[in-house]
């Protein structure tokens, strides 16, 4: 039995990793004023008609067992997810992924104008990221560390204008970096080490307001 009230704002439930309990998504529908929820190793039962946490900020859900949120979840004022070792391939200004050790391509980005940091560390088997990603002009921060499967980041990525961290340190097969990265104006931040590229594009001398790089450890 889930406890709490209408008047309840956070919510946090950790289960065994080996706990085969499948907790009714209806559970919850007395929480309709929740903000935060925290699962771990949660399994729901899902299928309702009825949309469940409508105030929901910050949904924190590691572990997760399916390939997308369950419809019942309304995310529409969602601006925090983090989903941190999941099997999550859909995917808010932020948008953490991380170790999801399954996740071989990203879905379209286009539905997440508003972005603003996004980690797919430890995505070991990630080797396509979605040609959209260049369309979110507001995406500051970018985290591929060890996505050890990608050969090639999306054409046009020089048009995140706004980025300004970069981390592609333990990505092995990356060979090229793109021909426009020299265009990424706000780019004061690239960690790139133990890849596989070789040279550095002409357009490398354009990112007048880089300040901290390393390139360590490539071929």
């Amino acid at each position: 039995m889930i406890m709490g009230t209408e008047a309840t704002q956070g919510l946090e439930l950790t289960l065994p990793r080996d706990d085969d309990r499948i907790v009714e998504a209806k559970a919850f529908w007395k929480l309709q004023n929740l903000r935060l929820l925290h699962f771990d190793h949660v399994k729901l039962k899902t299928g309702y008609e009825e949309d469940l946490f409508e105030e929901l900020r910050w949904l924190c859900w590691h572990y997760f067992p399916l390939e997308f949120v369950p419809n019942e979840f309304h995310l529409g004022e969602v601006v925090i997810m983090d989903m941190q070792h999941s099997n999550l391939r859909q995917k808010l200004k932020f948008l953490d992924l991380s170790d999801s050790r399954h996740l071989k391509e990203t879905s379209d980005f286009s539905l997440l104008p508003n972005l603003k940091e996004l980690k797919l560390k430890g995505c070991t088997s990630l080797a396509e990221i979605h040609h959209s990603l260049p369309q979110l002009s507001e995406l500051v921060y970018a985290d591929f560390k060890d996505c050890k499967q990608l050969k090639n980041l999306p054409g046009d990525f020089g048009k995140l204008k706004s980025l300004k961290t970069l981390n592609l340190d333990g990505c092995s097969k990356l060979h090229t970096y793109p021909e426009d990265i020299g265009d990424l104006k706000s780019l004061t931040t690239l960690r790139a080490k133990s890849t596989g590229v070789r040279r550095l594009p002409d357009s490398f001398s354009r990112l007048k307001k880089l300040k901290n790089i390393s390139l360590s450890g490539n071929l």
